[in-house]
């Protein structure tokens, strides 16, 4: 620290500024180090105190905002999971299959090939509109949380049309 200071002082800026200094008259040297003082009390409160203090209200606004949503979220828990059960096990919950077919068919998608097996249900469309089997997929995943689990889409020789390869699970 002090060879830093010793080189700052062989500067010839500050020098100058010594010199300077040295010719101030007593009360002028007071008020300047006084002024110097409340710049650099300016300088610490707008640029280190006052940004910190900003900081931190925000952090704290946001530390309370998330308590709340993990405190409704911790009393409403249960009351998600018995409705997702219910969904799930519920009486009226038709099979895969059925589903696939039936929404198909409002879809307008004519399935080639319907193959169940312990994992899911493999689906063949030989012909379908892009626009239509995407929607189809969407309204499965949805409203009845179908997922797709394997996709294969391949371009037809009409615009807009394809053939398609999936496998889809609950």
């Amino acid at each position: 620290m002090m060879k830093l200071l010793n080189t700052l002082d062989q500067l010839p800026v500050v020098q100058l500024l010594k010199e300077k200094y040295e010719l101030l008259q007593e009360k002028d040297r007071k008020a300047l180090s006084l002024l110097t003082i409340a710049l650099a009390v300016a300088v610490l409160y707008f640029l280190i105190w006052e940004p910190i203090a900003h900081w931190s209200d925000k952090e704290q606004m946001e530390y309370e905002r998330q308590l709340s949503v993990y405190e409704w979220m911790q009393t409403n828990a249960e009351s998600a999971r018995q409705t997702i059960k219910k969904q799930k096990s519920g009486p009226g919950q038709k099979d895969l299959s059925s589903v696939v077919s039936s929404t198909s068919r409002q879809a307008g998608i004519v399935l080639s090939r319907v193959q169940p097996d312990r994992k899911g249900l493999g689906i063949w469309i030989d012909d379908a509109a892009y626009q239509k089997l995407l929607m189809w997929l969407i309204t499965l995943n949805t409203r009845y949380q179908i997922d797709l689990q394997q996709v294969k889409i391949e371009k037809n020789k009409e615009e807009g049309r394809v053939k398609a390869v999936f496998h889809l699970a609950r």
